[in-house]
């Protein structure tokens, strides 16, 4: 995510719980990207010197690459059996194993990641994307996150289309 949540046409948003996201990713992401003032701790810029005063520390990256580095899909499991077959042929055929790593990434660094899982007709196999979170509303009944309903919102364009 390249864009700055602040450009974005933030009127559409309806709810403060919403906003508060959104901000939430913006931060998480500026931590990720080192852009936020993590600066050397005192004791280590006194045994520096003053050659490096404004050496920025990222702990974020590597500790978030790591894991991602280590999770993996083992299987797609359902107690149908003809259904499990099916869902391990889209994850097959969407080339899951590749691909969910950048899953995985958005829900380490933000907290959320969504998929939208979508019917090809011509293929006859179901199209797996990875969504960008900040399009994606999820309103839920209960702390225990039971999922009342989703929405998807795009809140502006750049040169990619809706964002």
């Amino acid at each position: 995510m390249a864009y700055n949540i602040h450009q974005l046409n933030l009127e559409k948003l309806n709810s403060e719980n919403e906003m508060k996201r959104l901000d939430e990713y913006q931060k998480a992401i500026k931590y990720y990207e080192n852009e936020t003032a993590q600066f050397v701790a005192e004791k280590i810029r006194i045994k520096i010197g003053e050659r490096f005063k404004e050496l920025r520390v990222n702990y974020c990256d590597p500790v978030v690459n790591a894991l991602v580095s280590r999770l993996k899909v083992t299987n797609v499991r359902c107690e149908d059996e003809d259904v499990a077959k099916y869902l391990q042929s889209v994850w097959r055929k969407n080339k899951m194993d590749r691909f969910h790593i950048k899953n995985m990434r958005q829900a380490i660094k933000l907290g959320d990641s969504f998929v939208l899982v979508w019917p090809d007709e011509i293929n006859k196999i179901s199209k797996i994307t990875v969504l960008d979170p900040s399009t994606c509303f999820p309103v839920y009944e209960d702390d225990e996150g039971t999922l009342l309903w989703f929405k998807r919102q795009w809140l502006g364009f750049n040169k990619e289309g809706a964002v």
